[in-house]
């Protein structure tokens, strides 16, 4: 592997590009910080700086969801002597905090005192997850040592992970799990806890009882989708493993945005860093419920991401493509409207000539995952689990 000096070296930007940029935001009263690989340069500029510098116009919103966010009016644009260094401008859209709201600290350490274990709930849930860890082989790992010690995971989210949650789960696998660190990755506000990110620590914390340290990178949901892989590449302590269980329409993403995410997980694949993402929970129309057409999620659909779908146990118990038309669930999966098919993957005898999605899959099927500990305020519900997030 190379080291991010190297990357930076080999592939990242001119020194001539770079100052090209930085003359360009001080001209609008604004600086930037290169990015450790040389190929983006970060800024933060006010709403009249974006607009003197990239001539568009921000506007205010509200989505189905009451949140309130700020995006530009239409596309940006730099100025024509930066256009030749520039490939995109990302991260211009934010959510607007409510006045209750505070945005993630900058790094903050999350635990808490767990309140009395569920006997019954934490048994039966060690019962379900024996058989799930035995059906995968993990058991076999963890009696033979073989238990991710040391190991280092950086979790992509879009909100919190719930301590109590992660405090209860540890109590009841009986390990000594290292402290959950949260990052936020822009200006990220996080919402209450969630399921999700519980299910993703739970699903972490279970199959790496030795692991060294985990990380939640919190980023803005209508930020930049490379914003927390960034982040996590600009650290002194690379992971060896990023995942994440947020995936986005691709046709709400542009060209250049994807260019520019594809730049930052081939720089994360240069440096040794695995990442995975989960391929939805849409089946084939993953821009449901705005659009029924066949479309998949990115990053799950990066070339340089290992995408995982969803299986569930048929009749005969051997396991099948998760669906279940009465919830509207499936695994995700299809082809990428905006990846060609890579070279390891035509090598391999898929068809086609584009990225095809997932490469793997695993049980996802409500049910099919021992329930976890959800909590809220203090209060909390083993609650069953599923979804190509678990698997």
């Amino acid at each position: 592997h190379l080291t991010m000096a190297r990357v930076a070296e080999r592939f990242g930007a001119t020194e001539e590009d770079i100052a090209q940029v930085e003359d360009a935001l001080e001209s609008v009263g604004a600086s930037g910080t290169l990015h450790p690989s040389g190929g983006l340069l970060e800024a933060e500029l006010t709403v009249a700086q974006a607009e003197d510098l990239l001539g568009v116009s921000m506007v205010q919103g509200t989505d189905g969801d009451g949140r309130t966010f700020v995006r530009p009016a239409g596309e940006p644009s730099v100025p024509d002597t930066l256009a030749p260094a520039v490939t995109e401008v990302a991260g211009l859209a934010r959510t607007v905090a409510a006045s209750d709201q505070e945005p993630v600290g900058e790094s903050s350490t999350t635990t808490a005192a767990a309140p009395p274990l569920d006997a019954g709930s934490c048994t039966a849930a060690r019962s379900a997850l024996s058989a799930l860890h035995g059906r995968y082989g993990i058991s076999s790992l963890h009696e033979a040592g073989i238990k991710g010690t040391g190991a280092k995971v950086a979790v992509a989210s879009l909100d919190l992970p719930d301590p109590t949650s992660t405090g209860l789960w540890s109590a009841c696998l009986g390990i000594d799990a290292p402290p959950v660190v949260a990052v936020a990755a822009d200006s990220a506000f996080g919402s209450a806890p969630d399921a999700e990110i519980d299910l993703d620590m739970a699903t972490l914390m279970a199959a790496l009882p030795g692991a060294g340290g985990f990380e939640v990178v919190v980023f803005d949901r209508y930020g930049w989708v490379g914003a927390p892989i960034a982040t996590v590449l600009a650290g002194q302590n690379l992971p060896d493993t990023i995942s994440t269980s947020v995936g986005f329409c691709e046709s709400d993403l542009t060209e250049d945005a994807v260019t520019l995410g594809e730049w930052l997980f081939a720089t994360a694949a240069a440096v040794g860093v695995t990442v995975v993402a989960s391929a939805g929970d849409d089946g084939s129309s993953a821009c449901s419920p705005s659009s029924a057409d066949a479309a998949v999620q990115y990053p799950a659909s990066s070339a340089w991401v290992t995408s995982v779908g969803g299986t569930q146990v048929g009749a005969d118990g051997a396991e099948v493509v998760w669906s279940d038309e009465g919830a509207m669930l499936a695994g995700g999966g299809g082809s990428s409207g905006l990846i060609g098919i890579p070279q390891w993957q035509a090598d391999s005898g898929v068809d086609g000539d584009r990225r095809s999605v997932p490469d793997l899959a695993a049980l996802a099927a409500p049910g099919s995952w021992p329930p976890i500990p959800v909590c809220s305020d203090g209060s909390c519900e083993w609650l069953p689990v599923g979804g190509t997030s678990a698997a």
